[in-house]
């Protein structure tokens, strides 16, 4: 019997405090018993305790089965048995996910409801007996109740720390883009000022030959003078020859 729901009265007609030791090996030694009937029917994944004392929830306890066909036959097998001179009433549970449906305040110890908490307050047991109970399977289960601990923290910790990483390849992937860009730029600027260079250098090349050229006929048209005049008649331009050549035709066509 639960040694809390059935303490004496004291004086002030309220329950007894009953020894916090005493309560939990009572509840381990239940825990315990309730284990090795259950797992007859499957491998267990989860067993909870409800430790409220609200109508609706005192004494209920969740199984949670490997698989669908276990669960069926523990219904099957221990609905109308008898446990401690109470009939046992089993049936499939909604609830799918614990975490959903525990208290988070219960397990961190803030709770202010107390038992009459519309949320399972899942009384944990011992690591030694869960270690007994679930360490039959040898899958390194070990049935642990805290729902809300550091193993979710763990997993979004986890989650935030690949999120970082997946920031810091973005950023170095973004950076090596920005360099490559960069390094291209500096490649068609070096193409630019090449280009650029062998303009200013052609256009030197030609300045330079117009100047020798310009030269070139001064002097000859100073050594000419100095000979007595141009030694070969200069060409007429060809506007000048067209207006000759036009002229004969005139002549030519009023003869």
């Amino acid at each position: 019997m639960n040694p809390v729901l059935n303490a004496p009265l004291g004086p002030d007609g309220l329950p007894l405090q009953v020894d916090p030791q005493r309560v939990q090996q009572f509840f381990e030694d239940f825990y315990e018993d309730l284990f090795l009937e259950l797992t007859q029917y499957g491998q267990i994944e989860s067993l909870c305790v409800c430790d409220n004392i609200a109508d609706h929830m005192v004494g209920n306890v969740y199984v949670k089965f490997r698989d669908e066909e276990s669960a069926a036959k523990a219904v099957k097998g221990v609905q109308g048995r008898y446990y401690a001179g109470k009939q046992i009433t089993a049936e499939f549970s909604p609830v799918m996910d614990f975490k959903e449906s525990t208290c988070r305040q219960y397990e961190e110890g803030t709770c202010n409801r107390g038992g009459y908490c519309n949320f399972m307050h899942v009384r944990p047991a011992g690591p030694e007996v869960r270690a007994q109970c679930f360490g039959r399977y040898g899958d390194g289960s070990d049935g642990s109740t805290q729902f809300h601990g550091r193993r979710g923290y763990g997993r979004r910790d986890n989650y935030r720390d690949r999120d970082y990483g997946r920031r810091d390849n973005y950023r170095d992937r973004r950076d090596n883009y920005r360099d490559r860009d960069y390094g291209r730029d500096r490649g068609r600027d070096r193409d630019y000022d090449r280009e650029y260079r062998r303009r200013d250098r052609d256009e030197r090349d030609y300045d330079r030959d117009d100047r020798h050229y310009d030269g070139y006929n001064d002097r000859r048209g100073r050594r000419d003078d100095r000979r007595g005049g141009d030694r070969s008649p200069r060409r007429d331009a060809s506007a000048e020859r067209r207006a000759r050549i036009a002229q004969w035709n005139q002549e030519a066509q009023g003869q």
